[in-house]
């Protein structure tokens, strides 16, 4: 059964992984002049027959989940072994290997690296079915990120030149279907049907029943989209029955998810609610992030249409956590990237320091010259192709990962966490947010907390602070994290314009939903640490004695206030004004004195 794609953007620094494939091309020349200057293949204690010996060693341990690791290790040696003797068919089929073992694991960046050398490998010996399979195999880590045009023009270039080879490939079959998936994702349905009806006719012919049944599910979605009837729900009945005969929970998820569009569409909302759940109930299972996310949306669609307002609002909330958690998942995917490249750099320099030192020739020499300015040639005309989406990548890891973080990444593959002082922490909260939440619908809650907090965003960025998240109602920044001007000073100016912008917002959000959300803030300096954490989603958060006692700030403000340590007025008592409160038991802290910031003085 093949998997439909998991949410997974990753094109930040894809000019770099192009940079490794030349840089790589580049040292594989290299080596071979080296050999042909200053030795010969016997002088190399592998051979051949012991790539081959690696590669079915690999081939034998792929199929078992705890020694994939393993076949990867054996095919990496292989690939190498293969590139020191010149064995162009150990690197294609350890490449080829490699590749699909990569995307297994969401690897997007070896994967995308092994598919490149494989294509060039290819094109060498001119394969013309293992440049199809490189093509696909690029498809395929296209299609997993949900670059469906990317996709498309890796996989027609497979089609293309599968039947430049024989008029009706076996093969072209999974083509046309994953060309038929990319054109309905884009909303181009009847161009895809016509795709995925031609996968369905061929799949008949041959016998191949999982392919018959996969195309005729994806037909299915584009009749809901298109021109739905009952008769459609009979056919998702069937597929769903041969997926369980096949125990392929993957097949029966999707056929349910099918089942529960199709009765909303025909407006049947307790059908449609009762098939979401059970769908939803295998995503769970499985771990399948993009039908957890569909199911949770028609769930809510059909909570809606049957009254159960609270029950929305409830899977809105998870539906919005699942979309940030979509988000982490591309910074550490982009951040893996880096690493990645990292590596990869520092091992093929190191594989140049050593062609260097061996080969003196002139003759090289002047090789080496020529292959240098083609890969300077190259690296312009694929920096220039892939600016536009590096800019777009790099402007996403700056919104969320400050500069600093980014550089000591992109620098040494990983960043430290460090301390800080004098930082000035902000928490503002909305007031009795609970209670007008439950007055309004899901979408009405979310657009009004995106049009307060892209407020706070511009203030942010108007006086170089850091925003850090935002938690629910509640949005978080400092002042401070670098040595740039007075932390207390900035951070103060920005809760004054914030409550600025919410009382100038007022009456335009009442006219436009009938009701304002109004914040109390807080705010405390001190020490805190600050780095990035977690091994499998990446995020930059702070932690310290500060952010506690800045929350509790927060809770002790009150409706369109900024309450502030006794601490942080003797910071600020000379430029802004402030009226006293009088001491507050805090928690674990006992008695602080707090003060309500006023103003600016003139």
């Amino acid at each position: 059964m093949l998997r439909l794609p998991q949410p997974f953007n990753l094109t930040n620094l894809l000019f770099r992984v192009f940079f490794i494939i030349i840089l790589g091309f580049y040292s594989k020349v290299s080596l071979g002049l080296s050999q042909d200057i200053g030795s010969d293949r016997s002088s190399y204690s592998f051979n051949e027959e012991y790539v081959d010996s690696l590669l079915n060693s690999a081939s034998a341990i792929m199929s078992k989940e705890e020694t994939l690791h393993l076949a990867i290790n054996e095919l990496e040696l292989a690939y190498d072994i293969s590139k020191s003797i010149n064995y162009r068919e150990g690197i294609i089929n350890s490449c080829n290997h490699l590749g699909g073992y990569y995307l297994s694991l969401s690897d997007h960046a070896n994967a995308t690296l092994y598919f490149y050398l494989m294509l060039r490998e290819t094109e060498i010996e001119g394969d013309s079915t293992g440049i199809a399979n490189a093509y696909i195999g690029l498809g395929l880590v296209m299609y997993n990120m949900n670059k469906w045009e990317d996709a498309l023009q890796y996989l027609s270039k497979a089609e293309k030149t599968l039947l430049s080879i024989d008029n009706n490939p076996r093969n072209v079959k999974l083509v046309y279907y994953l060309e038929g998936l990319c054109l309905m994702h884009l909303g181009e349905y009847y161009e895809a049907g016509v795709l995925l009806k031609n996968c369905n006719k061929r799949a008949q012919a041959e016998g191949d029943s999982m392919r018959l049944y996969e195309s005729a599910l994806a037909l299915n979605r584009i009749e809901i989209e298109t021109n739905l009837n009952e008769s459609v729900l009979d056919e998702f009945e069937e597929i769903q029955e041969y997926f369980e005969r096949k125990e392929e929970q993957v097949g029966v998820c999707y056929a349910l998810q099918g089942k529960a569009l199709a009765h909303l569409k025909l407006g049947n909302a307790t059908a449609a609610r009762e098939f979401a759940l059970e769908a939803l109930k295998i995503a769970r299972h499985l771990k399948l992030l993009y039908p957890i996310t569909e199911n949770i949306s028609t769930l809510i669609k059909a909570e809606e249409m049957l009254g159960y307002y609270e029950s929305a609002y409830t899977l809105q909330k998870e539906l919005n956590k699942l979309k940030d958690s979509t988000n982490s998942i591309e910074v550490a995917s982009q951040i893996a990237m880096l690493g990645a490249a990292h590596r990869f750099e520092k091992k093929e320099s190191e594989l140049d320091e050593e062609i260097k030192r061996k080969n003196r020739q002139r003759t090289f020499f002047l090789i080496l010259f020529i292959a240098t300015f083609i890969v300077a040639l190259v690296i312009v005309y694929m920096l220039r192709l892939v600016g536009k989406q590096r800019k777009l990548s790099d402007n996403l890891l700056r919104n969320i990962l400050p500069r600093q973080t980014i550089n000591e990444l992109r620098d040494h593959g990983s960043s430290l966490p460090k301390a800080h002082t004098n930082v000035t922490v902000v928490f503002a909260d909305v007031v009795s947010f609970t209670k007008i939440a439950s007055t309004l619908t899901p979408q009405v809650l979310v657009q009004m907390l995106d049009r307060y907090f892209s407020k706070f965003d511009a203030i942010v960025v108007k006086y170089d602070l850091e925003k850090i998240k935002t938690i629910g109602d509640a949005y978080m920044f400092v002042s401070g994290l670098l040595p740039r001007g007075n932390s207390a000073e900035n951070a103060a100016l920005g809760c004054l314009d914030m409550v600025a912008a919410i009382d100038d917002m007022r009456d335009e959000m009442n006219r436009e939903f009938g009701v304002h959300f109004e914040f109390r803030i807080g705010m405390h300096t001190g020490n805190v640490v600050s780095g990035v954490v977690g091994e499998i989603k990446y995020a930059f958060d702070i932690w310290g004695d500060a952010v506690n006692v800045a929350s509790r700030m927060e809770d002790h403000s009150l409706e369109g206030k900024i309450n502030v340590s006794k601490y942080n007025m003797s910071l600020l008592k000379d430029k802004f004004s402030f009226t006293p409160r009088g001491s507050f038991d805090i928690k674990n802290r006992g008695n602080i004195e707090m003060y309500f910031l006023e103003g600016k003085l003139e």
